[in-house]
């Protein structure tokens, strides 16, 4: 931050938006552009990015479930005009996750940041080895 008088807008200040812009940007490419390629629609790819840059546990979360909105649109267009979707499975699923998200972003807001991160991690974690055992033992 800049010190001295003014009230106004220091370089240092603009040059911290200006790299959080362009972390923003970077996160939203490198998110973009694996999401459809991972079928994983945004937060697993976003969520690991964002956390590693030390975004807090609640706004990495709210960020990963928003930037999953648009990117499952697109990727799921893509996807139909290849002819390569299940309507079927896909609502059956949206149904389900509905409901659990509303109760899942609630119980975030509530328990301890710290153990919200360990349980993410966790998780993500978890999903990997379970992926990775998946693809390469069975």
């Amino acid at each position: 931050r800049r010190l001295g008088s003014g009230g106004g807008r220091g370089r240092a200040e603009s040059s911290i938006e200006d790299i959080a812009k362009y972390k923003m940007w970077f996160l939203g490419s490198i998110t973009g552009f694996l999401s459809p390629l991972t079928g994983t629609s945004g937060p697993v790819v976003f969520l690991p990015l964002a956390l590693t840059m030390n975004y807090p546990i609640l706004n990495a979360l709210g960020a990963a479930q928003a930037v999953q909105f648009p990117v499952s649109i697109a990727s799921s267009i893509s996807f139909s005009l290849l002819g390569d979707i299940d309507i079927k499975l896909g609502f059956a699923l949206a149904c389900g996750a509905t409901p659990a998200v509303i109760l899942g972003s609630q119980l975030a807001h509530k328990i301890n940041k710290f153990h919200l991160q360990v349980v993410v991690t966790t998780v993500l974690c978890c999903a990997s080895v379970i992926l990775m055992a998946t693809f390469l033992f069975l």
